[in-house]
This record gives structure tokens, sequence and C-alpha cells, in this order.
């Protein structure tokens, strides 16, 4: 039996900037990718996998579906210069991956897989809002344990830039992070601040109510004292005459 969502995980995942994530895994790279697509959808993301026979046919038609919009798109996988490592040898080009980003509205783009960092300012030339490549090779261990962290600080803190700071590895210059100019993390208040403040006023209306209730629960004894009041001195009035 799945455990229930709490009100607190239910309201941070509808306010998360960043939910829906298009998970592409080619079969054939040799990555075990199980332990990363678990912690995020433990995190509460929305996560499409593409995993096994992944083509770029494959990646223009989940593209080009109805409604079909995603705010990552994260690869696990290796690359080289001439194009990201799909199954069958096949290589999916700075073009091809521009086509599928704008097909699916993408804001961020996570290549998480070594020499990737020229895609990432050809794409920031090309309009992407934000990419996260590498730029040197890096141990399949490394790019697990850093997308993990990744989104675990992307949960917690709503902003791209601060889970990118938060979980890149400790040697200098691995990952990059490159932005067309345009994006802003000014709008994305933390996740918790924001439900804290939530919860707070929630909190607090619930005191006020209280407060209300209370008034009531008093102005109606009064009423009914003096209800009392007046039988028993209309009763004693009674008596006298």
């Amino acid at each position: 039996m799945p455990k229930p969502v709490t009100i607190r995980e239910e309201y941070m995942i509808q306010i998360m900037e960043y939910k829906r994530i298009l998970f592409i895994a080619p079969s054939g790279t040799g990555l075990n990718v199980s332990p990363e697509i678990d912690t995020i959808e433990r995190l509460g993301f929305s996560v499409r996998s593409v995993e096994g026979d992944v083509t770029s046919d494959r990646l223009f038609n989940i593209a080009v579906e109805s409604g079909a919009q995603y705010d990552i798109i994260h690869f696990a996988t290796h690359a080289s210069e001439d194009g990201i490592l799909l199954s069958h040898a096949e290589k999916l080009s700075k073009g091809g991956l521009l086509q599928i980003a704008r097909k699916v509205n993408a804001k961020v783009i996570f290549l998480n897989a070594c020499e990737t960092s020229d895609f990432c300012h050809w794409l920031a030339d090309n309009d992407v809002p934000v990419t996260i490549g590498v730029k040197a090779e890096i141990s399949d261990t490394v790019a697990r344990h850093t997308a993990q962290v990744f989104y675990a600080k992307l949960a917690e803190t709503n902003d791209i830039r601060s889970a990118y700071k938060l979980s890149k590895p400790a040697d200098i210059g691995i990952y990059v992070l490159v932005t067309d100019g345009n994006y802003t993390n000014a709008i994305n208040q933390p996740i918790l601040d924001r439900f804290d403040k939530f919860e707070r006023f929630i909190v607090n209306s619930m005191e006020e109510n209280n407060k209300t209730n209370s008034r009531i629960r008093w102005l109606q004894v009064g009423t009914g004292l003096l209800i009392i009041s007046q039988i028993i001195m209309s009763a004693w009035m009674g008596v006298l005459h």
C-alpha cells in the first residue's frame, strides 16, 4: 500500500517550479540509473523515464506527443564532441537536442555526460534558458551522486542555481552551468520558506477562528445567564404577588 502524501508534501509538489522531468537513459552505456530515478521520484518530481532502446526517432516522437511538456530534460549517458550517445551507437546532435527542447518547452537541460560543456554554450546561444553539463571526464559514481544531490537540493530550494552550487563536486571546473542571459531566480522563493509562510497563515487563521469562537461561546453563555436570571426574577415577582 503506497504511503499517503502529507499536506506538506502535496503543497511542495504544487509550487515546485521544475517538477516534470524527461529522464533519458539509453541502453548499452553500462550505467545504473535506477538509483537516480528512484531518488528523483521519491522527492516528488513527475518523472518520465525513457530507457532501453533510445533512438533520436523515439525522442522526437515523444517530443511531438500532444501535451508533451517537460521542465527538465535529463540525459544519463556518455557523449563526445560529435553528439550525445544513444542506443546502437547513434549520436544525438546539438540541433536535434535543440529541436526536442523547444518542442517540450524545456526550461533546463541537464547533460550528465562527459565533455558536454560545448553543448551547453551552444544551447545557451540558441535560447535554451539553462543547461548543465560536464567539462571533463568523470566517473559514473560521481555523475550519479551529483544528480541525486542536485534534485534533492532543487526540491528543497526550488532554485536551479542554488541546487547546482550545492551539488557540484568539490573539484573545481568539472560541471558547468550556462544560461541564455534571460534566466533569473529572483521569483523562485525557496519551497520550504514558502510552505512555512503558508503553514503560519493557516495556524494564524485557526488561532483567530478559535478566538472568535471563544468570544461567541462566552456571548452565548452570557445570553443564557441573562435569560435564566429573567426567568428567576419573574418567578420571584410572582411569589411576592
